[in-house]
């Protein structure tokens, strides 16, 4: 399962998609709205 994490605490974003791999899940982490609305326009994150 694809997860797409939107936060601009870099330091934060990065404990989230660390624990997210470590459960098995494939996260993308972009740091606004408008990176994770790009994002989904070019299909990166399917859901």
């Amino acid at each position: 399962m694809k997860i797409l994490v939107v936060e601009d605490n870099k330091k934060l974003a990065r404990f989230l998609e660390k624990a997210l791999i470590e459960e098995g899940y494939e996260a993308e982490v972009v740091g606004n709205g408008e990176a994770a609305v790009y994002s989904r326009r070019i299909g990166k994150t399917s859901g």
